[in-house]
């Protein structure tokens, strides 16, 4: 009953607002106009250059650079660099908390000198003594095979004459040696003459210049008489010069002369004192010619062919001591010491890191204290001095069109305007050890030439890669060649029709593709 009243109520209430509605005059449409067809635009076939080219955007970066980690987990103790360091290959850079180990290194390096030092202490005795050996050996058969030998007659004769000269010798050098002294006293007594005479010279030549400048009047005549009277002899300037000149002149003189004498009494004491070893000398050269000569002229007595014979065999048998084996107790020492240092030493390197190369830091990623994981990066270093661009992020599309030796092109923003040639010299690579990845490299190396220019790392630049080119291509637009399930045609304008026509494209570009067959140059091209 309630769903009847409902009902009942909404019927007269749509019946009221018809009879309202159709009391009031229906309105006449607004007819819309025609919208007009849009014209497609029209493209001619031209000739001219084609380029399909990859634009590319990269980074200048130092050659070479590298992360650096340790080989080991542990503490960061200290870093000896900083952000802006310079560094020079080999340079320690940062180093973990070692603990005792560098006092075991150093124990391990004394323990390893001394057991060396003691190796070749033995080693050098037994070679000495061996040397030695062999010397005493050759000298002891020298010495027996003299004694057994009968004395020459050339030998005679030699020693004869050497005897000889000796004793000539001897009184040449007693002669020479007196008259040597006697020539150097003569000389020494001519130089302390002309001492004595210049020291005179000079007095006088003193005096005279002296008096010259306390008086200005002449010292040989210190007065003139004019007119009946005595007045003062004044010099001028010429002849006050004069006696200037003689003052010196004498004072060189003696000079020399005490130069003179000076070295006729070195070269007298000289000759007195060699007067006696060079007689010496010659009196010990005449007393062994005597020796050879007596030796040559009397045969070998026995007991000095049995001490010859004995001391050969002394000889030899030192000579077989001296080569005995060394002890092998000394190179197991050595040997131990070794592996010990070498042990404590790889502890170490783990735990520091050294420049590999010369160059700055250009990162750090830990700081004094922190816990360091092993082969986590810790610094980065670079070389600057030789620059390289990187390319990354390249969509895979475009990748397959990348190779080694291609020649790009290079767009700075810090040299607008200016254009840099370079050449792909590296595609990126991934090494892969077991299940994990190192050593990869995502980047594509360019190589360029500077031209004179500066350059920083970090230096953007627009990479221009030409993958094809042709200089007189027929071209159309991208937007007038259309596509079709796999074929590609083109709608060519006659006149007030259109027609279609395959077409077989060369090289496509993003602003235009070479047409290789199906239309002319100069036909109209309809777009899409």
């Amino acid at each position: 009953m309630y769903r009847f009243g409902m009902l009942l109520c909404l019927v007269l209430f749509l019946s009221a607002c018809s009879v309202a509605t159709s009391a009031q005059p229906v309105a006449t449409p607004t007819p819309r106009p025609v919208q007009a067809a849009l014209e497609k635009p029209t493209y001619p076939v031209q000739r001219g250059e084609v380029v399909d080219e990859l634009k590319l955007s990269g980074h200048v970066a130092a050659i070479k650079q590298e992360d650096l980690s340790f080989t080991q987990d542990g503490y960061l103790k200290t870093l000896y660099i900083d952000r802006s360091s310079v560094i020079t290959e080999g340079m320690l850079l940062a180093e973990l908390d070692l603990g005792e180990l560098p006092n075991q290194l150093r124990q391990a390096q004394v323990a390893l000198d001394l057991a060396q030092l003691d190796r070749d202490r033995d080693k050098d005795k037994r070679k000495i003594a061996e040397a030695r050996a062999q010397l005493d050996l050759a000298d002891a058969r020298a010495q027996l095979a003299d004694l057994q030998s009968p004395a020459k007659a050339e030998d005679l004769a030699r020693a004869r004459a050497a005897l000889d000269q000796a004793q000539a010798g001897l009184e040449a050098t007693r002669s020479s040696a007196s008259a040597s002294k006697t020539t150097a006293e003569l000389n020494l007594q001519q130089s302390t003459g002309a001492l004595t005479q210049a020291q005179s010279a000079f007095a006088i030549a003193q005096q005279n210049w002296q008096h010259v400048q306390d008086t200005g009047t002449d010292p040989i005549q210190p007065s003139k008489t004019e007119n009946g009277k005595s007045k003062p002899n004044t010099l001028n300037d010429a002849q006050r010069q004069a006696y200037y000149n003689a003052f010196v002149q004498a004072q060189a003189a003696l000079h020399n002369a005490e130069v003179a004498v000076a070295k006729a009494q070195v070269d007298y004491d000289a000759a007195r004192q060699a007067e006696g070893p060079t007689i010496r000398q010659a009196e010990a050269a005449l007393m062994t010619a005597q020796a050879n000569y007596t030796a040559l002229t009397s045969g070998p007595r026995s007991a000095d062919l049995a001490a010859a014979r004995r001391q050969v065999e002394r000889a030899a048998l030192a000579i077989q001591e001296a080569q005995q084996g060394a002890d092998p107790e000394l190179d197991k020492r050595v040997a131990s010491a070794q592996l010990d240092l070498e042990r404590i030493q790889a502890k170490i390197d783990a735990g520091r890191i050294y420049a590999p190369f010369s160059g700055t830091v250009s990162a750090i990623g830990s700081r004094p204290g922190a816990n360091v994981a092993a082969y986590k990066a810790v610094v980065s270093v670079m070389d600057a001095a030789a620059l390289e661009l990187l390319i990354e992020n390249v969509a895979s599309v475009d990748a397959t069109k990348i190779g080694v030796g291609q020649p790009v092109q290079l767009s700075f923003s810090r040299y607008r305007g200016k254009t840099f040639d370079g050449q792909i010299v590296r595609l990126p690579t991934t090494q892969v050890s077991g299940s994990s990845t190192v050593n990869e490299d995502t980047a594509y190396h360019i190589s360029f030439e500077l031209a004179g220019q500066a350059f920083e790392v970090g230096d953007i630049a627009e990479v221009r890669i030409t993958l094809a080119k042709k200089d007189d291509a027929l071209w159309l637009p991208p937007q007038a060649v259309r596509a079709f399930e796999g074929r590609r045609f083109v709608v060519i304008k006659d006149g007030d029709r259109q027609r279609r026509a395959d077409v077989k494209v060369g090289i496509v570009s993003t602003d235009r593709i070479e047409i290789l067959e199906g239309v002319k140059e100069g036909e109209i091209v309809v777009g899409q």
